[in-house]
């Protein structure tokens, strides 16, 4: 089992839902295997991933999640988001990997209500999360474990939603996103969001489909991750 955290978009999400996360399991690809664009990867132990229902009822067949209970429902893993994620990050493997689609995850956070709280603020916000994939892995740095969460938009361009980052912070009464400046790191050019008297920040990096959020980390440690992504 791995933790699902909720770095800065999860807990955007969830913070206007008053449900929160913190277990979950999913798998890589095998090594030596190359899953294809799009595939969902087989689960572990060979289990049948819980199928998203049909529009009004996508969570009929997921269950939501109890923190009383070690059970965890089995999602389906979006090989295409897996496939972008580094190997390693300063010579570490990278842990705790996953990317399952974010209409499953949101089912499994507060069911068919938390559903359709997200789709009803999408509306609102222009942004399209039917088809969007959540995802997040862990890499150690100086001994430091840093968290990075990717959203993936398949056949949408990433960069849009940058411009609605603040109005969507702001209608889930989310108040870690501070100012947001541009810097240059790890050779990307990315979004920086640090709130008054902290030393660290929330790193935001759109690359095509994907929008990758380097949360609570220093500038070295955020240009350390960003160099190893796509």
């Amino acid at each position: 089992m791995i933790r699902r955290s909720l770095t800065l978009m999860s807990v955007i999400v969830a913070s206007s839902l008053a449900v929160a996360a913190c277990g979950g399991s999913t798998a890589s690809p095998a090594p030596g295997t190359t899953p294809a664009p799009g595939a969902a990867t087989p689960a572990p132990g060979g289990a049948t991933p819980a199928p998203v229902g049909p529009a009004g009822s996508e969570c009929a067949n997921i269950p939501t999640f109890d923190p009383q209970s070690l059970a965890t429902p089995v999602l389906p893993v979006d090989a295409t988001l897996m496939a972008k994620y580094p190997t390693t990050i300063a010579g570490q493997p990278i842990t705790d990997a996953e990317a399952i689609p974010l209409v499953a995850f949101m089912c499994e956070l507060g069911g068919q209500s938390s559903l359709a709280s997200l789709t009803a603020e999408s509306t609102v916000l222009g942004v399209d999360f039917s088809t969007a994939v959540y995802g997040s892995f862990s890499a150690t740095i100086n001994s430091d474990t840093i968290t990075v969460t990717a959203i993936r938009f398949p056949n949408q361009d990433a960069s849009q939603f940058m411009s609605k980052v603040g109005q969507f912070g702001g209608l889930f009464g989310a108040a870690s996103i501070g100012a947001i400046t541009t810097q240059s790191l790890g050779g990307k050019n990315v979004s920086v969001s640090t709130q008054s008297g902290a030393t660290s920040s929330t790193y935001l990096y759109t690359t095509g489909d994907t929008l990758f959020i380097i949360d609570n980390a220093t500038s070295d440690e955020a240009a350390t991750v960003l160099a190893a992504l796509p």
